[in-house]
C-alpha cells in the first residue's frame, strides 16, 4: 500500500564487462532501455521506459605501435627508425582532446621530411566475414622537424575526439576501432598504428 505523493526507488543493474557500449553507425544501432512498470489491485498496470546509455570500459594503455607498413621495396629495419608512442593510461574521452607523445629514434639519420599523426576510426561488420563499412581520420596535425636527420625527435601535441563520435565497439557483429597513425615521409614511406 502506497501512501499519496512521489515515491523514489533507487536501483542498481549490475553490467557484464563483455556488454557492448551503446552504439549508432552505419552497421546498426546498440541500444538499452529501462523500463519500470508498477503492478495495481485487479491486473491494471503502468510503465514507463527511457533510453539509457552504456558507457565503454577503459581500454589498458599499450607499450607501442602494433603495426608497421611501408611500401613495396626492402623492409626497414628497426635499426633505421623506431616509433615509440605515449599515451593517457585511462584511453580517450569522447569531446576532449587526447594528449600524447611521441619519440623517433633514427639512429641512420635517414631524411624524414614531415610527419603526420593522425586519429582514424574504422567500422567494420563481422557477419561471418570481416567488411570494412567506413574508415575516416577525425583529426590530424603535420609536424615539420626541425632538422630532419636528427638522430631523436620527441613531440607532444593533442588531437580532438569529437562528441559526437562512436565510442570503441568490439562485439560478434559490429567493431569499431579507434587508432593513431603516424606516417612518416621517408624513403620508403613508413607508417605506424596503435589502437586507442
Amino acid at each position: 500500500t502506497l501512501s499519496a505523493g512521489e515515491h523514489t526507488y533507487p536501483f542498481a543493474v549490475p553490467l557484464p564487462a563483455s556488454l557492448p557500449p551503446s552504439f549508432k553507425g552505419k552497421a546498426g544501432t546498440i541500444d538499452y532501455v529501462v523500463t519500470a512498470r508498477v503492478q495495481f489491485p485487479m491486473g491494471r498496470s503502468v510503465q514507463i521506459a527511457t533510453e539509457a546509455s552504456v558507457g565503454l570500459a577503459r581500454r589498458a594503455p599499450s607499450a607501442g605501435p602494433v603495426a608497421l607498413s611501408f611500401e613495396s621495396g626492402e623492409a626497414p629495419s628497426a635499426e633505421d627508425v623506431n616509433v615509440g608512442i605515449e599515451l593517457p593510461s585511462d584511453g580517450a574521452e569522447l569531446g576532449k582532446p587526447l594528449s600524447l607523445r611521441f619519440t623517433i629514434t633514427n639512429p641512420s639519420q635517414a631524411p624524414i621530411e614531415g610527419i603526420m599523426v593522425s586519429l582514424e576510426v574504422n567500422e567494420e561488420v563481422r557477419a561471418g566475414t570481416r567488411k570494412e563499412l567506413e574508415g575516416r581520420c577525425v583529426d590530424f596535425r603535420i609536424v615539420k622537424p626541425e632538422d630532419p636527420t636528427a638522430a631523436l625527435m620527441d613531440v607532444s601535441l593533442e588531437l580532438m575526439v569529437p562528441r559526437n563520435a562512436s565510442p570503441t565497439v568490439e562485439s560478434a557483429a559490429v567493431s569499431i576501432v579507434w587508432f593513431l597513425k603516424l606516417h612518416l615521409s621517408t624513403t620508403p614511406p613508413l607508417e605506424f598504428k596503435m589502437p586507442v
